[in-house]
């Protein structure tokens, strides 16, 4: 079906919005996506593709209001989001969701880590038509990347980071309570890498933390993996997989995407790292989409300090081998990991 285009809304008076009568007929796309995976840079394309009349909620939680505790994010110019943030402070735009419910055709909401087995469409939809009425046609979105580049981009996030976990844990479950001495040498890697080996070594860190932290976000993999491929459903509405290893790479298959929502691929805000996350685990925000596209994934696992540990990750969740394979091809799983598959 295609999606309606038209003029840019006009930004009208916050009000109550069980005062005001709901603007029926627009789009829903939901967006699902694990941390690290690319899930910013195709929102970014996504919100690219028809920014006229189109608003975007960043970072929901399943079951509570869009509205509350709006997760602020750096948008492309031009592009209408709820909460933004601009030189490091949060801005909240409640002018633009009275606007939406006046003339609004678009409404992207993104989710963080939500465990799609317990998906239930009732329950995500009910804050989202509680504040605009029942959306006239919807998508999903699943969002999945290689998890061989997931994983070590992980711990990499987690040591520059010091932003709560969410609903995964706080940052002390991934690297304790000495986050702050590493924060400290932040500006040179190598003294990084050294600052956590030392952490963890006998005695001092138990080595279970990396797998407990980022087993905690790669057990839900596979049930992207899975909904990404087609092999199960996710409620009504059509469900596209996103696969952020082919997006990244190939406009023949941005231009798909894009063709099965209704639009026409305009490649809009490749260049735009976003500051979600601190950007890039390993380039930050200072490097462009062409840098980011020609990066090597794989050799960013075979010289991961780390990976005797995310080994113990795929062991516990053997899983995320097999739908790699499946998705990958055999020759994107990593040595290491297809001789634990056996």
């Amino acid at each position: 079906m295609s999606i309606p285009s038209g003029g840019s809304f006009a930004e009208g008076p916050v009000s109550d919005p069980e005062s005001m009568e709901v603007h029926m007929g627009y789009h829903l796309v939901k967006v699902y996506g694990l941390w690290r995976s690319g899930n910013h840079a195709i929102i970014n394309w996504l919100l690219g593709l028809q920014p006229e009349k189109t608003l975007f909620f960043n970072d929901r939680r399943v079951g509570r209001s869009l509205l509350d505790r709006p997760s602020g994010i750096s948008v492309p110019p031009g592009i209408q989001a709820h909460a933004i943030r601009e030189n490091g402070t949060r801005r909240v735009r409640d002018e633009l969701v009275d606007a939406f419910r006046h003339d609004g055709e678009r409404l992207v909401v993104s989710f963080e880590n939500f465990d799609l087995e317990l998906h239930e469409e009732a329950i995500v939809n009910r804050p989202i038509i509680d504040l605009f009425g029942e959306p006239e046609t919807s998508t999903n979105l699943i969002i999945l990347r290689n998890p061989f580049s997931v994983m070590p981009s992980l711990v990499r996030s987690r040591m520059l980071s010091g932003r709560p976990a969410g609903p995964s844990g706080g940052i002390s479950a991934m690297f304790g309570r000495n986050l702050h001495r590493v924060r400290r040498v932040a500006a040179d890697p190598r003294r990084i890498w050294r600052k956590l080996r030392s952490q963890w070594a006998p005695g001092n860190k138990p080595q279970a933390d990396v797998r407990t932290a980022v087993g905690r976000i790669m057990r839900l993999w596979p049930g992207y993996a899975r909904r990404a491929r087609g092999a199960a459903p996710l409620g009504p509405g059509r469900t596209i997989g996103v696969v952020y290893d082919f997006w990244v790479a190939d406009k023949s298959y941005r231009d798909r995407l894009a063709q099965d929502m209704g639009l026409v691929n305009l490649d809009r805000f490749l260049d735009f790292v976003s500051d979600a996350g601190g950007g890039s685990s390993f380039e930050g925000t200072a490097v462009s989409g062409d840098r980011l596209r020609g990066a090597d994934m794989l050799r960013r696992w075979e010289e991961c300090p780390e990976r005797a540990e995310l080994l113990d990750v795929c062991r516990e969740f053997p899983d995320i081998i097999a739908e790699a394979k499946l998705i990958f091809g055999d020759h994107k799983v990593p040595d290491d990991a297809r001789r634990l598959a056996g």
